[in-house]
This record gives structure tokens, sequence and C-alpha cells, in this order.
């Protein structure tokens, strides 16, 4: 058990932090194309379009699937077109190869060594255990020996908190061989959304392939926020969640479902993060408020699950009073006292020092 020095401590390890990505654009730059077709003139043309360059045209109306064929258009983003189930992860070590990270890469690299769980949701159709695969290859290939050290740590961490178990680590072969990390991924989610869906996500939520992908990813994102709520109820802990994604019409519609999430888990804190400017543009959700962050600088708040050895928040910080009077509350402040969800913050007050003796400037300095 970690030993919390200070209040500010405390606060930051009593919080349980997740996330949830999108793949392309966001993590990796990915070379996968898209098949579609282009209006020129009153003819159709055949276009291949990047992913970033999908996101940009695909609700424009000069532009169709191939043929108007969803499964020529997103072969290469499922296992049954000409690459297999290879297509994923050959894309996934070009980008790496060529050095192609995207916005969040860094965050995801570090959710990865503190242990966090997270769930991919992307717009491919790939199947559950090929987007589970390319995400090994990065922990195998991208995370130094270090950080793997740290996240076995802290997967074994997390593992006590919540089961009590204990797994014996092999050094040899590949590091995701390990028992322990084949648990942590298990418990993160990995769904590709893109029409047509993969037989995996259809199975699991029952939907047909025309639903739409935002309305998809607030299906699996819903599953993913009763997890997190879940294991905050089992600790008494709160819990913040994230997403982000480059999509904007994603976003949008995230920023609207986290909205309505909040107002019903009190407990939760959720984030969404727009990626579609290479930066991280937060906007955060507390009890149904809403707050603007505008652009992050950095673009690395903590996307990680910490373990605590609290089970419990303590409940004697000392009482305050309601008081909107002070000047500086933002609204998102105004509705956690509302709610009684924080403290007003106290005045500091200068003690005065006893036996004080009045300096002599007569003595030699």
């Amino acid at each position: 058990m970690r030993k919390v020095n200070n209040y500010t401590d405390f606060l930051k390890e009593n919080k349980l932090r997740y996330y949830a990505f999108d793949m392309d654009d966001n993590i990796l730059h990915m070379p996968t194309i898209i098949h579609m077709d282009k209006l020129v003139e009153g003819v159709w043309q055949p276009v291949s379009v990047s992913p970033s360059e999908f996101a940009l045209i695909r609700h424009d109306s000069n532009y169709r699937n191939r043929d108007n064929n969803s499964e020529k258009a997103y072969e290469e983003f499922r296992d049954v077109g000409p690459r297999g189930n290879k297509s994923f992860i050959n894309d996934i070590i070009s980008a790496i190869n060529e050095k192609k990270y995207g916005p969040s890469w860094n965050k995801f690299i570090k959710c990865l060594t503190e242990g966090a769980l997270f769930a991919i949701v992307t717009a491919r159709g790939h199947e559950y255990s090929t987007l589970k695969e390319g995400i090994k290859y990065i922990i195998d290939n991208c995370l130094t020996r270090s950080q793997q050290d740290k996240m076995y740590e802290n997967c074994e961490n997390f593992l006590h908190l919540f089961e009590k178990r204990t797994f014996s680590r092999n050094n040899e072969g590949k590091f995701t061989d390990n028992q322990l990390i084949e648990y942590y991924l298990n418990k993160c989610k990995f769904y590709g959304v893109g029409s047509p869906l993969s037989e995996s996500f259809k199975s699991e939520f029952n939907v047909p392939d025309s639903i739409k992908i935002e309305e998809a990813k607030k299906l699996v994102l819903n599953k993913f926020l009763e997890i997190c709520h879940g294991y905050g109820e089992k600790t008494n802990i709160k819990v913040s969640v994230g997403f982000s994604d480059d999509d904007k019409k994603n976003v949008e519609h995230v920023k609207k479902f986290f909205e309505f999430k909040s107002s019903i888990y009190d407990r939760m804190k959720l984030n969404v993060y727009d990626t579609s400017n290479k930066g991280n543009k937060k906007t955060k959700f507390e009890n149904g408020v809403m707050e603007d962050m505008g652009q992050s600088i950095t673009g690395t708040e903590n996307s990680l699950l910490r373990f605590t050895g609290f089970n419990t928040l303590p409940n004697e910080l000392g009482n305050t009073t309601t008081d909107f009077s002070q000047p500086n509350y933002t609204l998102l402040q105004k509705a956690k006292v509302a709610n009684k969800l924080t403290k007003t913050p106290k005045k500091k007050f200068i003690k005065k020092l006893k036996n004080a003796k009045p300096k002599n400037n007569n003595n030699p300095t």
C-alpha cells in the first residue's frame, strides 16, 4: 500500500481513471484506404480516400461507397478483405514504422503503462479478437522494458484491489503472453463499429448494419460506462472516464450523451477530447454540467486507473457551509457545491507568531 503524503495526493489516488479511444487519426494515422466514388460532372468516378479525408467527406452527397456497395468500400477495414485478418495489424506496423503517431498516441502509451482499463471504439469492421491482437503488438513492441514492468506492477495492483488474485510472471516469450496481461486485456474492450459491422459486434449488441457509426459508438460507450461505474460502486471511489475521437460529428454526439449520463452517474466525471485538429480540445461533464476546457497544451491528462489502498473516502474531512458568494466560482464549481459534492474553499488564516522577539537593528549582521 502506498502512503499518501498530503490531501492533494489523497484525492488523486482516490479516483479511478478509465479511457476510450478511437483508433484512426487518433492513436495512429493508419494507411488503410477506403474505396469510394466521387460525383464529377454528373458521373461517378472511383476514388480512394484516407480515414482522415473520410472524416471530412463521409456526409458529403458527392461521395458514395464504391458502386454503392459498403463491402467493397471497406474491404480493407474488415477481416474478409484481400489481406484477411492481418490487415489491421499490418497497417499498425506500417504506421509505427513510419512514425505516424496520432494526437492521442502518448496518452494511450501512458494508459497502457499505468494499467488503465480502456476501450477501443473504431469505425472499422474488424472482429474483437483482431483489434485485441493489434493492441498486443503495440504493447510488445512499443513499450520499453521499464514501461512494461510498470504496466505489470499496476495490473497486479488492480488485481489486488478488485479480485485478490495473483499470477506468476514469465519473462520468456512475448510480454503479452503473461497470464496477468491477458487478464488485463480481457477486462478492456475492443469494438469495430464500421459498416458492415463485425460479427462479434452484431452478436453482442443485436443491431443491424444500417446503424450509424455515432450511434454504435454510443452503444459501446454506454456499456463501458456501466462497467466503469460498477468498479466505482465496488470501491466507493469516484470514477473519471474520457473519450477521444478526431471525428467532429462523433465528438458532438458523445458530448450530448456524456452530458446526459453524467446527470445520472453523480459520482462520475466524463471527459470528451476532440482531436480533429491534432490537439486535445477537452470538454468535461460532471453532474449534468458541461465545462469547455479549451485547447490542452500538453494533451496528456492522466487516463489511468491508479491503485489505491483506500476502499472508502473518509467522511471526516471537515464541515463547511454552502456559500455561493465566492467570486471565482465557475459554473461547474457552483453546481458541485449545490449538490454537496465539494467543499466551499476556506480562507487561509495566518497564524500569529508567539513570543516573537523584536528585531535588534544594532546586532551585527
